[in-house]
């Protein structure tokens, strides 16, 4: 009886209600929040990787259209040689700068990935 009382009088169970109201309405909130980073994040996926993919086909085509064109001039196989060796050096530059390549990458995915104030 003198517990009831003292706890009727402090409002402990309204104050106990609120606290409860108000931490099940900020775990809805994060929730909701989560779904919409994790929406944002899967469609700029998607553009990415639809993105990637057409410029993988234009480059593999324009690199057929420049190895035929080079085939014209220096002969058949040496245009598609010339064109392969081309592509080592791209990828001889790659490996020389992937370090740098990396952090570059790494410092656009952070600020990328960065909450923006709301």
């Amino acid at each position: 009886m003198f517990k009831d009382l003292i706890v009727k009088f402090l409002k402990i169970e309204g104050l106990i209600s609120n606290l409860t109201g108000y931490i099940e309405t900020r775990a809805e909130l994060l929730k909701m929040e989560v779904k919409q980073d994790v929406a944002k994040i899967l469609s700029k996926t998607v553009v990415g990787v639809l993105l990637a993919f057409m410029l993988f086909f234009v480059l593999m085509l324009s690199s057929f259209a420049l190895a035929f064109y080079l085939g014209h001039w220096v002969g058949d196989v040496s245009g598609f040689l010339i064109v392969s060796f081309l592509y080592v050096l791209i990828g001889l530059g790659v490996f020389l700068f992937k370090g740098d390549i990396t952090a570059y990458i790494e410092k656009q995915l952070t600020e990328l990935t960065k909450s923006k104030p709301k």
